[in-house]
């Protein structure tokens, strides 16, 4: 619908738009919830893998994590610093671990470019109704 048909006159010819609901009950009631996380660099990862593996193992009701990476995927497996690489190597192999909660989306290998919006991409598909969003610097 356009603008123009969502909205209709009152008595005195002011607009009156439609009324905006809360959404259903079963929103509501969700156990489980998706983490998003968007990076680019290995600089970021000291900021939010320690804390991830707390929350992996101790937020209740936590059963995905998804690294939305937006740089090459070699950007993880070519660190420079040893502690980066460390970090990368950890995230690299939560990733293959299908145990482990986490997955990495490496968004320029879905064709998308390199994009604050990424995070929100339905290419993502979480597997959650609920889904959690942080920033990786903190």
């Amino acid at each position: 619908q356009s603008e123009k048909e969502a909205t209709t006159k009152n008595d005195n010819g002011d607009d009156v738009y439609p009324t905006c609901y809360l959404p259903p009950p079963k929103s509501c009631n969700v156990s489980t919830y998706t983490l998003v996380i968007m990076s680019h660099t290995t600089e970021r990862l000291e900021a939010f893998m320690d804390p991830l593996e707390t929350m992996a193992n101790t937020w209740p009701g936590l059963t995905e994590i998804i690294i939305v990476w937006n740089s090459p995927r070699t950007t993880l497996t070519s660190a420079s610093d040893e502690k980066q690489q460390q970090l990368a190597t950890k995230l690299l192999s939560w990733d293959t671990d299908p145990n482990h909660p986490l997955r990495t989306f490496f968004s320029l290998e879905e064709g998308l470019a390199n994009n604050l919006l990424n995070r929100y991409h339905p290419k993502i598909q979480p597997k959650n109704e609920a889904v959690f969003y942080f920033d990786d610097d903190g």
